[in-house]
């Protein structure tokens, strides 16, 4: 059995059957004439049949020809597609990209990420994955995720963070509170208050929060983690607590919840995250989007930074 035949000899073949002519077909792929008949004429002593018939004349397809000639024809455009996919997933046009996403983040910085990545790459298949940032962090790291929108700070062997926007924080209150239509709130005003939290497993920032709280001069009595803002926002509508949660949580506001910001607290970052030794295309073709995207935002916070 004939053990194979390379693409290059198909391409001679093909070209021979198109020009039906040796030395034309050898101009069109560029090799020498002599060559090209040789290896066509070790292709048909290893099929046992003949290609083609020449005579001084002409060059005629035989029917074992035209048979060969049209699944190669099929073959090499195959071998020439799968060439091109190869070269568009090298270069991040490819294939599928997942990015993680912290249920505490505003999912509009998703959307802004994905439409702008779909737009130039519209051959990639963009999906959504939720997962909290101590998840997603490992998850990048053993490669079963590409990035991830998650809540600072982290801290993980081998992850890198781009932050890409910052926001504030505000203070909840159940609507019918007294303080809820106060003009300014002072830390004195909240000193008799019990505080609800998310938890530090549902955001990593929950130390800075109470830092910056205690900072001001609040210093609850008693404070009750929860894992999500559905917990939080139940114990703030039953009058018993107050809340202090992310401002992008503000559009939860209710008939039972009201929510004040407060500027004396501190501002909280959201990177996007991702292996520092960056082994995917995708993942940087992901990054100079959020560069992109988040231009304005990160020079804000640059500027910030530098201020403070």
């Amino acid at each position: 059995m004939y053990p194979g035949i390379e693409l290059r000899t198909m391409r001679y073949i093909v070209a021979v059957g198109s020009e039906l002519h040796f030395t034309r077909a050898a101009e069109r792929v560029r090799v020498a004439q002599p060559s090209l008949s040789k290896q066509i004429r070790n292709v048909e002593e290893e099929l046992g049949v003949e290609l083609f018939k020449r005579t001084r004349k002409k060059v005629e397809v035989t029917e074992p020809g035209r048979v060969f000639i049209e699944n190669a024809q099929q073959a090499l455009l195959y071998a020439d597609r799968a060439a091109s996919m190869a070269r568009a997933a090298g270069a991040g046009q490819l294939g599928k990209l997942l990015l993680g996403v912290s249920p505490l983040i505003d999912l509009q910085l998703f959307f802004r990420i994905r439409n702008a990545f779909e737009e130039r790459y519209p051959e990639v298949q963009f999906q959504f994955v939720t997962g909290l940032a101590t998840e997603q962090a490992e998850w990048v790291m053993r490669s079963e995720l590409h990035a991830g929108l998650i809540e600072l700070p982290i801290r993980c062997r081998g992850l890198a963070v781009l932050n890409v926007s910052r926001e504030p924080l505000l203070l909840a209150f159940q609507r019918d509170d007294k303080l809820a239509a106060a003009k300014s709130i002072l830390p004195r005003q909240l000193k008799s208050r019990r505080l609800v939290l998310l938890s530090s497993a549902a955001d990593l920032a929950h130390d800075k929060i109470l830092a910056g709280l205690q900072a001001w001069g609040y210093r609850p009595e008693k404070t009750l983690d929860v894992i999500s803002l559905a917990q939080a926002f139940d114990f703030v509508a039953s009058g018993e607590v107050i809340a202090v949660v992310r401002a992008s949580a503000g559009r939860f506001e209710s008939k039972r919840i009201v929510f004040r910001s407060l500027s004396a607290l501190p501002m909280l970052d959201v990177g996007l995250a991702y292996r520092r030794d960056i082994r995917s295309p995708l993942v940087r073709n992901l990054l100079r989007i959020v560069h992109e995207v988040f231009a304005e935002e990160r020079a804000q916070m640059m500027q910030s930074s530098q201020k403070s």
